[in-house]
């Protein structure tokens, strides 16, 4: 679980926990981010564009 965030100084934050399936993994994120405005769910067999996720970032940091 990644969550990329320009409210405090750390970018990324990883979670792990036992394997309960993606819907609990996505509850868990949410629940515990909720205040955060960005969020990305990447599955294995999802692609996204080169750069999307720098993009991203760096739209997030310089607001």
């Amino acid at each position: 679980m990644l969550l990329i965030s320009r409210e405090n100084t750390k970018i990324f934050k990883v979670f792990r926990q036992a394997n309960q399936g993606v819907s609990v993994a996505r509850n868990r994120g949410i629940s515990l981010f909720e205040r955060e405005s960005t969020y990305i769910f990447l599955d294995s067999d999802d692609v996204i564009k080169r750069n999307a996720l720098q993009n991203m970032i760096r739209d997030v940091v310089t607001g």
